[in-house]
């Protein structure tokens, strides 16, 4: 019976587990990469594309939610629509900051080069940081403090450099980061309104976003947009709506790859995947796109980059004091036991106090990576 428990106690499988982060990085990527040539050389107008997103993930979930209907297997995946009121109004303030995460995001996205993207939105720990001090009242150790400086160094370094990182993308990667900090806190308090169950905020996430980005398409990029892709040319036509197509495709993969990630793997490992995609995605702009290199966006991408190295160490560090405090905290409180059965309980217990996964999800500047959780950032 214990070696049954301990077998289930394992977590997912290694294929499963490599699946998750493959389609998280290769969707990641994707969506970076895309919208970026898609801001800049195609249909550049992100918000009004950030919006069409969020619409067609919204008929991809109604969609998949009718066939898990059929298909029970699919159900964790595409949950049956379920609306409630009371739900809607709690899940708002965070769709809300999700909708001003994502146009500051894709409006930094078009300003600065690939290499620089990540050092633009390199403010979210400090935002956290400040947020969940005031609104939680928690306090960081100091290595957590030591990771921020750096990445604060590193973005203040970069913005000094003209040819690499633009006012305006300067100024739109801090609104992102500010914003996402707010939605990352935010998920705290509102995952209880869903019985802790991921794939159904998702849903009411995307809901919601569709219908709160309209405002902020018209008040950013006004009815431009929406005339420009309706009086396409026929030749262009299937490039601005083929490339409005991908992107909102690419945009619900990687939506629905991270939470898988998320659900395989603790926020520690989601943070170690995200710091080497960040390294992936610079490397990339650097040698596919040619993008400009300075010293300074040097410096700055070093600064950065090693922030988010000690971040992920703090993060680990203080993992594993949680979890043998929780070790500690069940073995004083072990009793005699006398049966066979009294003891295979005592062992689920223990094994489930200890697991790091059910251990760290529960602090909310876990949910905060350098590179950022929920990839709100695309």
């Amino acid at each position: 019976m214990q070696q049954m428990t301990d077998t289930k106690m394992e977590g997912p499988s290694v294929r499963r587990l490599a699946f998750a982060i493959t389609a998280y990085c290769v969707t990641s990527l994707a969506v970076v990469y895309f919208n970026w040539w898609l801001f800049t050389s195609g249909f550049k107008y992100p918000v009004f594309i950030s919006w069409l997103q969020q619409v067609i993930g919204f008929g991809i979930f109604l969609g998949g939610s009718t066939v898990a209907l059929y298909f029970q297997r699919i159900r964790p995946v595409f949950p049956p629509p379920v609306f409630h009121k009371s739900v809607l109004a709690q899940v708002a303030p965070l769709s809300a900051s999700f909708c001003l995460t994502i146009a500051a995001s894709n409006l930094c996205l078009q300003k600065v080069q690939i290499s620089t993207y990540q050092v633009a939105r390199s403010l979210t720990l400090l935002f956290v940081l400040l947020l969940s001090y005031i609104i939680l009242k928690q306090s960081q150790t100091p290595l957590v403090l030591a990771a921020c400086v750096l990445m604060v160094a590193g973005f203040v370094i970069n913005s000094l450099d003209p040819g690499t990182l633009s006012l305006y993308g300067v100024l739109f990667g801090a609104l992102s980061s500010f914003f996402q900090a707010l939605y990352n806190v935010l998920i705290k308090f509102t995952l209880p309104a869903v019985e802790n169950n991921n794939q159904m905020l998702l849903f009411y996430n995307v809901l919601l976003s569709s219908f709160l980005f309209v405002p902020v398409v018209f008040v950013s990029e006004g009815m431009e947009p929406f005339w420009q892709s309706i009086n396409a040319a026929e030749h262009s036509m299937f490039v601005v709506w083929g490339g409005i197509l991908v992107s909102g495709l690419l945009g619900t993969s990687l939506n629905m790859s991270q939470y898988l990630l998320i659900n395989c793997t603790t926020p520690l490992s989601f943070n170690i995947v995200g710091l080497i995609k960040a390294i992936v995605q610079s490397l990339g702009g650097i040698i596919f796109l040619g993008d400009k290199v300075s010293a300074e966006s040097l410096l700055g991408i070093g600064l950065s980059t090693v922030g988010s190295a000690i971040y992920v160490k703090a993060k680990h560090d203080q993992a594993g004091v949680t979890a043998r405090d929780s070790e500690n905290d069940v073995a004083d409180s072990v009793v005699v036991l006398e049966t066979e059965e009294d003891a295979m309980k005592s062992n689920r217990v223990v094994a489930s106090a200890v697991t790091p996964d059910i251990i760290v999800k529960e602090t909310t500047e876990d949910l905060a990576t350098p590179s950022t959780v929920f990839d709100v950032k695309v």
